[in-house]
């Protein structure tokens, strides 16, 4: 009993602890992947949402204090309101996106999309190296599937993303008569257009069964483009690399989920 009345005395001095040090954590997260990666806007956003934590607690008497007049009771709920919600949509991106990624691969696809993800120079990433081995991995299991490679050329890359894509599937046994290289798009809405205009033309418009690979965060969205382009498709998730990273992907992939429920792009 006695643990249970200190646990009841101090529950709310070990959630300030828990918060306190979760956002120390996503501080030193957003801190890591701006010193190591190609720097976006979800690059920014879990430390964004750590220091707003810490800046609450700094700042606690005051934000109470402001809370109790009129202004603070209006400013507060709207504030409640709109965290709550972007919290709600946030967690169930999440978990629709964990859902549908761990759906079983179909293994009579005619044809995978690999999506790009950005390389070093002229050099696959380790985000878009897991998103090509799962394609060596379905390809080992049915030699028959073509693969397209789907991917243009960023400011910061010397070739298209399709051409080290390729290269990469080659050095790991796949032969060039099975890969298809789209290297034009700049955008996951593009990788599905092209890459669409590619298959119609290889297949000459015959039905044919699509597996999409991309890493497991982008799934969901992924699959959103991927209808929207007409196409008859299932996603293949590759896994999240690296795994710091998570945090950064997922809360970008958010906003971009956000951005295409507004604007459908």
């Amino acid at each position: 009993m006695k643990w249970r009345n200190w646990f009841r005395k101090n529950l709310h001095a070990i959630l300030k602890f828990i918060l306190i040090v979760s956002a120390a954590a996503l501080i030193a997260n957003s801190a890591a992947v701006i010193l190591l990666v190609p720097i976006n806007v979800g690059s920014f956003l879990p430390g964004i949402v750590g220091l707003a934590v810490i800046g609450y607690y700094v700042f606690e008497k005051h934000i109470m204090f402001f809370l109790r007049t009129k202004a603070g009771r209006i400013t507060g709920w709207a504030c409640g309101l709109l965290i709550g919600l972007n919290m709600a949509l946030f967690a169930l991106l999440v978990c629709i996106t964990l859902i549908q990624s761990a759906a079983a691969p179909d293994y009579d696809a005619n044809a995978l999309i690999v999506l790009g993800a950005g390389l070093a120079g002229d050099r696959v990433t380790i985000t878009l190296a897991a998103r090509l081995d799962k394609a060596v991995w379905y390809y080992e299991k049915d030699p028959r599937v073509m693969i397209v490679v789907s991917g243009g050329q960023g400011s910061n890359e010397t070739v298209p993303e399709a051409v080290a894509m390729a290269k990469y599937l080659i050095a790991r046994g796949v032969p060039e008569k099975q890969i298809i290289r789209e290297p034009y798009s700049s955008s996951t809405e593009e990788n599905f257009e092209f890459s669409k205009a590619l298959l119609d033309d290889a297949f000459k418009e015959h039905s044919i069964k699509i597996l999409y690979i991309t890493n497991r965060f982008h799934i969901f969205r992924a699959g959103l483009y991927a209808k929207k382009a007409g196409l008859n498709a299932a996603g293949l998730a590759a896994p999240t690399l690296p795994k710091y990273l998570i945090p950064n992907n997922y809360s970008r992939e958010y906003l971009a989920f956000i951005k295409y429920l507004l604007f459908r792009r």
